[in-house]
């Protein structure tokens, strides 16, 4: 199982993870690196996924609905639940829309210098 060992360091035919590698890379015993063919065939796809602003607000809306099912789960395990009305989601939509901006200017104002 062990071969070409040298002193009390037992060096192996089996591929072992390497710390010095970017990503999931394998080193085999003679010192080669090899990376596995699928994941070759995933970080060479360098074309950037662009998603529209459709799909963008799709998802601040479903994320809006998710988030306000885990609050009226939160709100009826507590105990006493209270009605709503129209002005109640109104303003909890306009505050999920302030507190979305940082991540926006994040996203898309800030210059990344690189």
């Amino acid at each position: 199982m062990f071969s070409g060992s040298t002193g009390d360091v037992p060096t192996t035919d089996l591929p072992v993870a390497d710390p010095r590698a970017n990503g999931l890379v394998f080193s085999s015993s003679d010192g080669s690196l090899e990376k596995p063919i699928h994941i070759q065939s995933l970080k060479d796809t360098s074309a950037p996924v662009i998603k529209s602003l459709w799909l963008r607000l799709f998802e601040l809306i479903i994320l809006y609905f998710c988030v306000g099912a885990i609050a009226f789960g939160l709100e009826s395990a507590a105990g006493n639940r209270f009605s709503q009305r129209w002005e109640f989601y109104t303003i909890n939509a306009c505050l999920f829309l302030v507190l979305a901006f940082p991540g926006f200017v994040f996203r898309y104002l800030k210059h990344h210098h690189g």
